[in-house]
């Protein structure tokens, strides 16, 4: 019998745990070595957290989209605004990345290249489209 998930967290906390087993791929759900563990700071509790993402390696970066949620998250996106040095898990290396929200024609054209690369996307409205989060996360030195 498979386990319910009860809580939103609860999706998450088994990406992040097959993650860790296997050096970084999720093959459970399709995802492979295209998902990294964000590690970032809340915005309003200042406290360490570790969300699983969709990736896209970009040059020497990673592209992350966050898609909006009816309560205005993700949260994620929330907190990297407020706070974007922060860490990147990718395989078994913990990369210092700054991330940077992109706009105009470069988020047009990086939005494009993530749809192909992540295929689960889905096809999203072109309203949908005009508010999804992308940044760059760029390693910091």
């Amino acid at each position: 019998m498979s386990r319910q998930i009860s809580r939103p967290n609860d999706f998450n906390l088994g990406i992040i745990a097959e993650f860790r087993r296997s050096s970084g791929r999720v093959e459970s759900h399709g995802f492979a070595s295209r998902v990294v563990l964000l590690h970032h700071i809340g915005a309003r509790t200042g406290r360490m957290r570790v969300t699983p993402l969709g990736a896209m390696p970009y040059e020497d970066s990673w592209i992350v989209v966050g898609v909006p949620t009816p309560s205005g998250g993700p949260t994620w996106a929330m907190n990297l605004r407020v706070n974007p040095d922060i860490y990147l898990e990718v395989g078994i290396d913990l990369v210092a990345v700054r991330a940077r929200a992109l706009e105009g024609e470069e988020r047009t054209e990086v939005l494009g290249k993530f749809r192909a690369f992540m295929s689960g996307l889905g096809n999203p409205t072109e309203d949908d489209i005009l508010n999804f989060a992308v940044f760059r996360l760029e390693r910091r030195s």
